[in-house]
């Protein structure tokens, strides 16, 4: 029997032309029939490629209805038919994310990110294909990465993602798929107090806007997801205050549609 797998994308993994990247899309993914989705996204984990700007991570802390994410699930372009078939395709998922950088021992995690399985809650499958998942799953470092106290953390130790089965944005139904992997990335959280917290937009646009007056183009990386419909609930609140940088606006202007984003009720 033949299951169907998707990739849940949440950010450069979509529109990255990277060549390692490009060549990944191209050979195991379905462009073609992207599914957009709700999912619990945030900016929220400082990228030392970035020029330790941010990029997103997923979080259990933006699950409910006001707070939930956009983000695109991409068909695998192989019909899944084994346990095995859903580890060579998480493999070459973490390869991807690794930016090509070599894979000998084909691991899929690591202090900075890990790739999660996600199984349809609503239908039934071989128990081999989760017992061949758990057997070749390692978190290594992963299992130490610290979330806020009061989110679920949003992976297992045996490599499960624990958010909820992604619906589509369109009509608010459970997309089609039998799995979805992704990847879940350890977030950089700021202290408050005695408690830690995820980034505020401020912050957030600040680190884009220090970057900027550098000659980085990091903000980039927000501006193309919303190119691409990729969305948080906090990105009106960033973008008002990228604009607050004269030098940033003029930039941003030349890259987006401002008011579009702005009068959005999305």
């Amino acid at each position: 029997m033949c299951y169907s797998l998707g990739i849940l994308v949440i950010g450069s993994l979509f529109w990255d032309e990277k060549d390692h990247r490009s060549k990944w899309r191209k050979k195991h993914l379905d462009m073609d029939n992207k599914i957009y989705v709700k999912v619990p996204i945030r900016y929220g984990r400082k990228s030392c490629l970035r020029n330790n700007t941010y990029t997103m991570v997923i979080s259990n802390t933006c699950s409910s209805d006001k707070k939930i994410g956009k983000a695109i699930v991409v068909p695998c372009k192989k019909k899944i038919t084994s346990g095995q078939d859903v580890i060579e395709e998480a493999i070459a998922l973490w390869n991807a994310e690794r930016n090509g950088k070599p894979n000998p021992h084909n691991e899929v995690s690591s202090s900075w990110g890990t790739v999660g399985l996600l199984k349809n809650p609503s239908k039934d499958y071989p128990s081999e294909i989760f017992s061949d998942w758990k057997k070749f799953y390692k978190p290594n470092e992963f299992r130490n990465v610290k979330f806020l106290m009061c989110e679920k953390r949003p992976i297992s130790n045996n490599g499960i993602l624990k958010i909820s089965w992604p619906r589509q944005v369109s009509d608010n139904s459970p997309i089609d798929f039998d799995f979805i992997l992704a990847t879940v990335t350890a977030p950089t959280l700021r202290k408050k107090i005695l408690h830690k917290r995820y980034p505020n937009p401020e912050e957030i646009a600040q680190e884009w806007i220090n970057a900027h007056k550098n000659a980085h183009k990091e903000v980039d990386y927000y501006l193309n997801n919303l190119n691409y419909d990729i969305r948080t609930i906090h990105d009106k609140k960033i973008l008002k205050e990228l604009l607050k940088d004269l030098s940033m606006k003029s930039y941003i202007n030349n890259k987006i549609n401002v008011d579009e984003i702005l009068s959005n009720k999305g």
